[in-house]
């Protein structure tokens, strides 16, 4: 009887608070590969797994004394009614502050309290607690058939390809970038910045630029399907292949061999091919991840956790270089037709990498952002965006590497070459990061889509308006394949209808005016010339450092600190993370080019970072926490292997005098 009463009340304070979380936010399922029979022994542990795991305690304790059995079933009892009680709490009250969390942690225990008094006095109370044991499989198959999960637990197979007929079969390479403006790639003359992405440079040079094209999403589980179906997104859908499964994977699979490697989306089968996690890792990613959730929901002092689908957070041990690797890796020659798609989760935020693929320490959430995602400071916004180029770079230089793993195979001129992005950022102070506003959306609304025919060797640049939903109509034409089912896009050869004037996007979150539905539409041609007039980062001198050159004193980017004017030490003192002096092991891929800094509350600064006697960079600070924090970013090429000086100066003048400031290992 202990086990049903255990079973009842867990039951309610775990079990239904979780699987309604999970099935309303079923994607973390679909970006950890989860399969069916994963969500349903997840679905089951979560369900029992509480009590059985609190019923062998007391089995234990038992063994020793049924008094002490008896004592702990009781504590068990209450402890479960109070996490149950702020559960109830959070869940109708959305108040996190000191005195409310204190009400709050004294209610739920007082209702553990008031529970096991009635427990141990009302033989209806424990009756009913027995009875209540019957709510633990509604809930679980409530969770796996009447919510988002049922999706996965439920699959249906892709349609019928062999009627399909491809009369222009040729290969197809497909990736989809992730977070990646058309602003970033830009040279501020319209073109792309061959010296900083010489990949993208080289695809330009034999592609097809269709350089007013504008994403229809600006969140991956909702901007992808458009791109692989030509229809616009259902916005309660999950990204698999059981919501979408007319796209074109469906399209080709009776012809193409197809290889897809997806990051965040399950719009392939699994005969697609890739590896699949086993049920043990899933499983121990899953827990972790409701582990988190569970502690959001049941301590009283603590927010409600929400599912953060950040890379590094939603993809358990995601590392998109060897994801990057292991694709190049799988490109070959083959009798039948090949469909490579890669969707990679680069340039997107949690920055990490320099242009040569070394890795650094930083968070996944950028500095700078506030509680609603928004820029609170223009000089850490554009310190990021600094990070998102230096990204951006690596990821060109992934690009440049797959063209040429293709033209070593001799497959890249007879390839159908598709390279777009999935959505764009924005690093606009007192914008938000994703949120579409007016005020940010060219950010957001215009990514890349350059399209290589086969055999197409002459560059094009269209500046007729496109959307992603275009891609799969484009595809079609170029291949000879009639898309047998409705779509919402048309191919690129053909005229665009008179609402491409007015690009479209879904208003998941932000924007509250020119809705149609649940999209909002925005002056393309307004938006268009905003990209067109977005400038590089720099012009001047060394592409090395070109990133790092900006503000008021880019020129001292570069130079040798011997050979500026060096005032007296300022009377101040910083904390720098890693530290003034650090030692680079040349065997390791990490290289510590993002400094971290603290100084006590004063007047604003401009803070140079030189890097073994050389400027690396020149940053200004923010206020926070009482103090004045700075994040600088360094070319990797100033470091080098063993012992490595890094000095701080305050910046001052019209011609720049530099003043020491003394500084130390951050402590904390």
């Amino acid at each position: 009887m202990s086990l049903l009463e255990l079973v009842g009340l867990s039951s309610l304070a775990v079990a239904q608070p979780l699987l309604d979380v999970f099935g309303r936010n079923a994607s973390v399922f679909v970006v950890q590969s989860a399969r069916p029979r994963d969500v349903i022994l997840f679905g089951v542990a979560l369900t029992l797994g509480p009590s059985l795991l609190l019923w062998a305690v007391e089995v234990v304790v038992g063994a020793v004394s049924d008094r002490a059995r008896l004592a702990l079933h009781a504590g068990f009892i209450g402890l479960l009614g109070a996490v149950f009680a702020t559960v109830v709490m959070k869940r109708t009250i959305d108040s996190f502050d000191f005195w409310s969390d204190y009400k709050r942690t004294v209610a739920s225990f007082l209702a553990g309290g008031l529970l096991v008094a009635a427990y141990l006095r009302f033989a209806p109370v424990r009756s009913w607690l027995r009875y209540l044991a019957v709510a633990a499989p509604v809930f679980l198959l409530t969770f796996l058939l009447a919510s988002q999960a049922a999706t996965i637990v439920n699959p249906t197979d892709l349609p019928e390809a062999a009627s399909i007929h491809v009369t222009r079969p040729a290969p197809v390479v497909m990736i989809i970038l992730d977070e990646l403006p058309t602003k970033s790639i830009l040279d501020g003359r319209g073109g792309v910045d061959r010296d900083l992405f010489p990949g993208f440079g080289e695809l330009a040079g034999t592609a097809t630029w269709y350089r007013n094209n504008t994403t229809v999403a600006p969140l991956t589980p909702e901007a992808i399907p458009p791109i692989l179906t030509g229809r616009y997104a259902d916005h309660d859908a999950l990204p698999v292949a059981a919501e979408y499964p007319r796209n074109l994977f469906s399209l080709l699979r009776g012809t193409y061999d197809i290889h897809a490697s997806e990051a965040q989306t399950r719009l392939c089968p699994s005969r697609c091919g890739g590896s699949q996690p086993s049920t043990a890792r899933v499983l121990r990613s899953l827990a972790t991840t409701a582990s988190d959730v569970w502690r959001g929901l049941a301590e009283p002092w603590s927010r409600p956790a929400k599912l953060n689908f950040d890379v590094g957070n939603a993809i358990p041990n995601y590392d998109p270089a060897l994801q990057a690797e292991h694709f190049i890796d799988s490109l070959a020659v083959a009798e039948k037709p090949r469909f490579d798609f890669l969707h990679l989760v680069l340039p997107h935020h949690g920055f990490r990498f320099t242009p040569s693929g070394d890795t650094y320490l930083a968070p996944v959430i950028p500095m700078g952002l506030d509680e609603e995602y928004r820029w609170s400071d223009a000089g850490l916004a554009d310190e990021t965006r600094r990070r998102h180029l230096l990204q951006l770079q690596y990821t060109d230089h992934l690009l440049q590497r797959i063209f040429q793993r293709l033209r070593d195979l001799g497959t890249y001129d007879e390839s159908l070459v598709v390279v777009t992005a999935d959505h764009g950022i924005s690093f606009t102070e007192g914008e938000a990061l994703r949120a579409i506003t007016p005020g940010n959306h060219d950010d957001i609304m215009w990514v890349p889509l350059l399209i290589k025919a086969p055999g197409q060797r002459a560059p094009r640049v269209v500046d007729e308006p496109t959307r992603s939903i275009d891609i799969v109509p484009t595809i079609a034409s170029t291949l000879g394949v009639d898309i047998p089912w409705e779509i919402d896009g048309v191919a690129a050869s053909e005229a665009r209808p008179a609402s491409y004037a007015r690009p479209r996007i879904l208003n998941l979150v932000g924007w509250s005016a020119e809705l149609e539905g649940d999209y909002v539409t925005t002056d393309g041609d307004e938006g268009y010339r905003e990209v067109l007039a977005a400038g590089p980062p720099s012009t001047r001198g060394d592409p090395r450092l070109r990133l790092f050159r900006r503000g008021p004193y880019a020129d001292l980017v570069g130079r040798r600190v011997d050979e500026l004017g060096v005032g007296p030490e300022m009377p101040i003192s910083a904390e720098l993370a890693p530290g003034p002096e650090l030692v680079v092991e040349g065997d390791k891929p990490f290289a510590p080019v993002v400094y971290d800094g603290r100084m006590p509350a004063g007047p604003r600064l401009e803070i140079a970072v030189a890097v073994n006697g050389t400027i690396g960079t020149v940053t200004g600070v923010f206020y926070g926490f009482g103090l004045r924090i700075f994040n600088a970013v360094v070319p990797e090429h100033l470091l080098r292997n063993g012992r490595n000086d890094v000095r701080l100066f305050a910046v001052e003048g019209n011609t720049p005098t530099l003043r020491p400031i003394r500084a130390s290992p951050l402590t904390s």
